[in-house]
């Protein structure tokens, strides 16, 4: 009955082992935790933000100056 039912797990999952630790494999780049993702996303956005209240401070100084006409 044995024979039948196909190859065992163990022979399956050590076929799968045996072609990843070949020679030639290269080895799988880890993964960023999430923590340092969302620390460099919040630098990029309070990066950005600093610009674009740099860019509303000048259009506004503009503004008052009369160099910029409002649509």
């Amino acid at each position: 009955m044995s024979s039948a039912s196909g190859p065992t797990p163990q022979a399956a999952h050590g076929d799968s082992t045996d072609s990843n630790q070949s020679p030639g494999h290269h080895p799988v780049k880890k993964r960023k935790p999430t923590y340092l993702v969302r620390k460099e996303e919040e630098k990029a956005l309070r990066d950005e933000l600093v610009h674009l209240e740099a860019q509303v401070r000048t259009l506004k100084i503009l503004q008052a100056l009369g160099r910029l006409s409002t649509c």
